[in-house]
């Protein structure tokens, strides 16, 4: 909208995304020059109006009140910047800009604006006659681009946070911005600039955000009562011109609501249901024009006779996934990079995906054949890129451009091989305007001789697509000034001429391209039952459209009221029957005639109804649905009505809970908006949809849901508008919580186990917080979310009150403890492990706590928990007191590993001792130093024996020790020492001798410390293993006394790369095994060392060492040492691994090597000169290999070919 405040003034925008102009197509004259939306008068209003409803579910249309008014808004906004800030404060945004340039950088908040540009583009950006570089360098008016695109991104902000907006956030969603982050930061930043003192604003003297958000803070669901605020609170700087703009939208409004049909604000009430004649306070709860109380007529409902249909054994555990057909095959084309047009096509990989995700039912919207006359239109009306609705059908046949027949039999079989049963839609109240049976049956359909009002037109397109039949629906559609209940079917053969009745519930609108089907008479609903029949024949789960229509109650409402209760469908109640009359002609409840047919002929089928208008209990208990709809649950948690939900849940349970789980629970469906615009993508989110597939009942995600998709597809769509890619890191999030939990839906499936408890906070319920539990053959479950922002803190106990069979097989309300559900022992001696599996966090409770107090939470906002792993421990020694003390309520990643840790606390302090920076300094002072050094070995020697000794001391209160520990120590202190002397002898003699290859030996020097701290870990463990270690196969001590701990603090010292010093831990046991194969050799191998190539002593290598080798290289540890993966199903390793490996090897061959000298060499210069000798063949073998390694391309199988190992798996 235009807001040139003055002469001076830049021109702002009221932004609409580039996606919705192309998605709405909306005209280059609705937008000026600089890009703004421009509406000249109230008729551009409409017309604007017009192309965004034409494109949106009647449900979802925005009115050109509503429109003009967000508009008026936001133009309002930029007026008061400009009078409050830009007038009295002209340097702010300049400054604004300079501090966001340095808290988020230059860069990347130009980066920022840049995508704004291109998401919001002004005109001359749009039509690409400039350049979105071009546009931020750029003035208006004197005034930088930068400063005026600040306050855009303010306004931006400001709009989506407006609750009023909703419906038209589309338009601006802040969400289109890929840099979140970024965003997220300027916000932030501008928020704090703007509470400066001396940039306060307004006659309460608030920042710029506050005194902007004050119209909605104040009136957060109406626009037009945020008008009136602005008016009366804001007046003093808004001139008449304006206050006559006010005046003039909330006439535009008014005259919206009179004649613009499904137009008067708010979402969907929502209401508990009461049972056995409760009472219920709802009169406000209406649906059609007669007012027709159905939440207080209700009650009659569910007071009728119980009559459950039993589940088959698959149908507790079904997960269901919708896809719109047409729009999923567009998106498997451009996913697959191939076209995807017909059902045999779709990649089996999809349904093998859905498997994986222990998603086991699919819902395909859409494969029936529909009624072209639908599309037709919806073309005449505009919408040339449209199909026919999924719910005007010509008939029940696969749809030919889906492939037909054929393809469904492909795609169903290949569904069963992936283990998933297909659903569809029955849509029983009617049919296309041209079907089959409109031609076959006419007389099937609701139908006068005349037209029910005069002033009916029918002279627009012949919509049959046969030659001896005219159909026509009337003029007002295509001039939007009408919404007639009947449309005309000429009989070409004789002339006879009928007006048939559209689809129609009585709450808005008629479907003007259906056709209202008459189960008054016997032989519909007896064709009616046969349909269903045949889409049973194909499909495992029905779903019934607006099923509730065709109960009695509600279809004489709306097509046979009684005498004095029509209104609800003009012209209906001249066609008045009383009860008796009606109940004549249809004497027994079609659903329930339906579900006893099928439970006869067809058990394995799974019928689901859409009903609403409290019918969801009677359609289960009564009609016999196995599964029906369950709004509540959505529109419940959306608001956070939690206690409602919970209400309505207790209320079930007292009455018959076999009804809980019958619900469908779902977050978004069809026709509602994604469940990411009401959920968002955070722990709210994924919070509702841990209720959503753990509650008893059937889960249904919506299409997209999973990825993240953002656009809500019409049931006439033929592809996706939206250019939307799945957003990983939400998908991976659903891999890692969300799917593992649907792995074990049977616990939560059923509802003889499950049991809700109450919250108890600061002394009350706190209804915020859903806590429940779920048993399946002795597997439990426990289910905790915070269905609130705020924080909380206290414990469970009891449960609510159900309704179950005692022994004697009477129906009693009992409830239950947790410590009964879960099993628990009375016991102070007794701890019990629970397993949160979303995040991997452990929570330890005491026996005598629980059966006593209960469970105790701490609880943040919107935090849950779902518990599936329990285990029982028994504490004898009160170690595990001591740390339930110390961590009460907190959770830990591994609980009783940092109980086992506490136990070895002083061993883990003396081992990190002896590896101590200043005991390693020393060993590696004299590591590297060309001489001998006595002062600084005596020291060494000191030290290392004082601190070995204490840690044998530690080890052997609980180990029997059979030598002093003294004397222990010197031994390890004395080996360490001559391997020191033995290296720096070798150094030596190698610089004499000249040898050129001196990588080997020069590994001394490296700097990777890590490694010669590791080797002496190595030394160490293996040193406390011959101490201690008498059992033969007993482990090793790392194990044993959880060193792995303390060696990784000690690494850690000497590398700050994780992944590194997981690497090297993972040599350890390598090391051991190849210390053992070491000990074995007893004499100098000269056959090795007369040889002279490196294949040759690679070879004999081989030979001598061949189930050594075998073994190494299947070890799991060498595996993730180098670093093993797969890519085009070849094995790949890290290069720098193998190198490090072959290094690694070496050096430590030649260590213990020192061992076979002293047997079989007496002098020590002799040894030396021997050692030296095994060095160069050792440098000849690693360089053999590290060649091969390069050769073989880095393919594992490469390399051990060509090496001339042969490994089988073990």
């Amino acid at each position: 909208m235009n807001n040139n405040f003055t002469a001076t003034n830049p021109t702002f925008e009221f932004h609409v995304a580039r996606q919705i102009r192309e998605k709405y197509d909306l005209d280059k004259s609705f937008f000026s020059i600089s890009g703004n939306v421009i509406f000249a008068n109230f008729y551009q209003v409409r017309l604007f109006t017009q192309k965004v409803n034409d494109k949106r579910n009647v449900k979802n249309h925005v009115s050109p009140g509503e429109l003009n008014g967000a508009g008026l808004i936001h133009e309002i906004y930029h007026l008061a910047i400009s009078n409050y800030v830009r007038k009295l404060f002209p340097n702010a945004f300049r400054s604004a800009l300079e501090k966001l340039n340095i808290q988020i950088g230059d860069n990347n908040f130009d980066n920022l604006l840049l995508e704004f540009i291109k998401t919001f583009p002004p005109k001359k950006v749009f039509n690409k006659e400039l350049s979105v570089k071009q546009y931020l360098k750029d003035s208006t008016n004197s005034i930088p681009n930068k400063e005026i695109l600040i306050e855009e991104l303010i306004l931006l902000y400001i709009d989506n946070q407006n609750p009023a907006f909703k419906k038209i956030k589309e338009f601006f969603d802040e969400n289109y911005l890929q840099d979140k982050k970024t965003y997220k930061t300027a916000i932030t930043s501008l928020k704090n600039f703007f509470k400066q003192d001396e940039l306060k604003i307004g006659i309460n003297n608030s920042d710029l955000f506050d005194f902007l958000s004050s119209p909605f803070k104040n009136h957060s669901d109406s626009i037009w009562d945020q008008l009136e605020f602005i008016k009366n609170q804001w007046g003093v700087f808004i001139d008449e011109s304006f206050l006559r703009k006010i005046k003039s939208s909330k006439d535009l409004f008014i005259e919206s609501m009179k004649f613009d049909p499904g137009f008067g604000g708010g979402g969907t009430p929502t209401i508990v249901p009461k049972y056995k004649g409760q009472n219920i306070n709802a009169s406000h709860l209406v649906i059609g024009k007669s007012g027709y109380k159905y939440a207080e007529d209700s009650v009659a409902d569910y007071e009728a006779y119980k009559h459950f249909t039993p589940d088959v054994n698959w149908m507790p555990n079904l997960v269901l996934m919708a896809k719109n057909i047409y729009v999923w095959l567009d998106q498997l084309s451009k996913k697959y990079q191939r076209h995807i047009k017909t059902l045999d096509q779709i990649p089996i990989e999809e349904l093998e995906l859905l498997k994986a995700r222990n998603i086991n039912g699919l819902w395909l919207i859409g494969v029936w054949e529909r009624s072209n006359a639908s599309k037709r239109i919806k073309h005449i009306m505009g919408n040339i890129d449209a199909v026919a609705s999924a719910y005007s059908l010509y008939d029940y046949q696969i749809a030919n451009d889906l492939g037909g027949e054929h393809a469904y039999n492909v795609f169903n079989e290949n569904a069963k091989k992936a283990g998933i049963r297909l659903a569809s839609d029955m849509v029983p109240n009617h049919t296309g305007v041209y079907s089959k049976w409109m031609l076959e049956h006419p007389d099937y359909f609701i139908q006068l001789d005349y037209s029910p009002f005069p002033s009916y037109s029918f002279t627009g397109e012949n919509l049959s697509e046969h030659p001896d039949f005219e159909i026509r629906i009337e003029d007002g559609y295509f001039r939007q000034d009408d919404a007639a209940v009947v449309f005309q079917k000429i009989d070409k053969r004789n002339g006879e001429v009928k007006y048939i009745y559209h689809g129609n519930d009585g709450t808005d609108m008629p479907w003007n391209d259906t056709a209202q089907l008459n189960l008054l008479k016997h032989e519909v609903r007896e064709a009616l039952i046969q349909k269903i029949f045949e889409v049973a024949r194909k499909f495992s789960v029905i779903r019934f459209d607006a099923a509730m229509t065709l109960a009695k109650k509600h279809f004489a409402r709306l097509w046979y009221p009684q005498p004095g209760k029509g209104g609800d469908i003009p012209s209906r109640a001249d066609h008045a029957l009383t009860r008796q009359q009606f109940d004549e002609l249809f004497p027994k409840e079609f659903w329930r005639e339906v579900v006893d047919r099928i439970n006869q002929e067809m058990p394995e089928t799974l019928l689901l109804a859409e009903a609403f208008w409290l019918m969801e209990g009677y359609f289960v208990r009564t009609l016999g649905m196995h599964r029906v709809y369950n709004s509540a649950f959505m529109n419940m948690m959306k608001n956070e009505e939690n206690g409602k939900y919970r209400e309505l849940i207790t209320n079930t349970l007292e009455f018959e809970p076999e009804i809980l789980k019958r619900y469908v629970n779902f977050m978004s469906n069809p026709d509602e908006e994604t469940a990411i615009q009401q959920f968002g993508t955070d722990d709210k989110y994924f919070g509702v949809l841990v209720l959503m597939i753990t509650l008893p009942g059937l889960p249904m995600f919506a299409h997209g849901q999973i990825e993240g998709y953002t656009e809500k597809y019409g049931m006439e769509y033929k592809r996706a508008y939206y250019d939307e890619h799945p957003n990983q890191w939400l998908v991976d999030r659903h891999e890692k919580e969300i799917f593992p939990i649907l792995q074990k839906r049977y616990i939560f499936s059923e509802v003889h186990k499950y049991w809700i408890y109450d919250f108890i906070a600061d002394n009350n319920v706190n209804q915020n917080v859903f806590v429940y539990s779920n048993e399946h053959n002795g597997e439990k479950g426990l289910v905790i979310y915070n269905n609130s922002f705020n924080p909380t803190l206290g414990f469970f106990n009891f449960s609510r009150q159900k309704l179950s069979d005692n022994s004697s097989g009477e129906n009693n309300l009992s409830n239950t403890k947790i410590s009964d559900s879960l099993e628990i022992k009375n016991s102070d001696f007794h701890f019990y492990l629970l397993r949160d599996v979303t995040t991997g966090l452990e929570y330890l409770y005491n026996g005598t706590e629980l059966c006593n107090n209960g469970m105790f939470l701490n609880l943040n906002g919107y935090e849950y928990r779902v518990i599936l792993y329990f285990e029982e421990l028994y504490d004898p020694t009160g170690e595990t007191y001591k740390f339930y003390k110390e961590n009460f309520g907190q959770g830990r990643y591994n609980v009783k590993r940092e109980i086992e840790l506490r136990k070895h606390s002083q061993t883990h302090r003396n081992f990190e001792e002896l590896f101590s920076e200043d005991n390693l300094g020393l060993y590696f002072d004299l590591l590297t130093a060309n001489r001998k050094n006595k002062k600084k070995e005596e020291e060494l020697t000191e030290v290392l024996q004082n601190s070995f000794e204490k840690l044998l001391n530690v080890i052997s209160e609980k180990r029997v020790i059979d030598k002093s520990t003294k004397t222990l120590a010197e031994s390890f202190t004395d080996s360490l020492l001559k391997e020191l002397s033995f290296l720096r002898n070798n150094k030596a003699e190698i610089k004499r001798e000249k040898v050129k290859n001196k990588k080997l030996i020069s590994f001394i020097d490296d700097k990777n410390k890590e490694k010669w701290v590791l080797i002496l870990i190595v030394k160490t463990i293996l040193t406390l293993n011959d101490i201690f270690c008498k059992k033969e196969n007993e482990d090793y001590f790392i194990a044993d006394l959880l060193l792995e701990y303390p060696i990784k603090n000690i690494l850690s010292r000497y590398s700050n790369n994780d992944v590194n010093i997981n690497f090297l831990i993972r040599l350890i046991n390598p090391l051991i095994s190849f210390e053992e194969k070491l000990e074995k050799q007893k004499k100098i191998p000269n056959e090795f060392l007369r040889l002279r190539s490196a294949e040759k002593l690679f070879t004999n290598i081989k030979i001598h060492n061949k189930t050594f080798i075998h073994n190494f290289l299947n070890d799991s540890n060498i595996s993730a040492f180098l670093a093993l993966n797969s890519y085009e199903d070849k094995i790949y390793f890290r290069q720098e691994s193998f190198y490090n490996l072959t290094e690694f090897f070496g050096l430590y061959y030649l260590l213990n090597y020192r061992k076979v000298l002293d047997k079989n060499i007496k002098t020590e210069n002799s040894k030396i000169k021997e050692s030296v000798r095994m060095i160069k063949k050792l440098s000849l073998v690693e360089n053999y290999l590290k060649k091969e390694a390069d050769n073989s391309g880095y393919i594992y199988s490469n390399l051990l070919e060509n090496i001339g190992i042969k490994i089988k798996s073990t």
